[in-house]
């Protein structure tokens, strides 16, 4: 067989996306080692979606709630720096995106950084166990221009 046919592939950019959950740390390490395989750059992308108007946050002035969503992007964004830096021996550039739409907002921080594959847990942070594969998730494994891969 021609080898000029069968090229490999490679990742020069990789997106992951985090929330907070088990699955989204499984998916950033996978996206780590990927990095380290291929010499790629890591994106790290977390979506604060604002609460559902007059449920989830109970009596929480809206102010407090944006502020704790700012607060735990910050902590995520912190946290998954320094697990690239101290455990690969990389550094990721963090985007923090703002939308109800988690998905849409997954795929514009994609095209946006032209990158070459989507790395997510197979679930959030809503837990439904019942779901093979999360809304989130799902939506962007049907939508993105570029390959998708989801950690269990």
């Amino acid at each position: 067989m021609d080898s000029s046919h069968t090229a490999a592939a490679t990742f020069s950019k990789i997106l992951v996306a985090i929330d907070g959950s088990d699955h989204a740390e499984k998916a950033f390490r996978h996206a780590m080692t990927l990095a380290q395989k291929f010499d790629s750059k890591v994106i790290v992308v977390h979506v604060m979606s604002p609460p559902a108007a007059g449920g989830g946050m109970g009596n929480f002035p809206m102010q407090e709630t944006v502020r704790a969503a700012f607060d735990l992007a910050q902590i995520l964004t912190s946290k998954f720096s320094l697990i690239a830096q101290q455990e690969f021996g990389l550094a990721v550039e963090t985007i923090t995106a703002k939308g109800s739409a988690v998905a849409d907002e997954i795929l514009k921080a994609a095209d946006s950084n032209k990158v070459d594959l989507i790395v997510m847990g197979s679930r959030g942070l809503s837990g439904f166990k019942e779901l093979v594969l999360g809304s989130v998730s799902s939506a962007v494994v049907h939508r993105a221009k570029v390959p998708v891969l989801t950690v269990k």
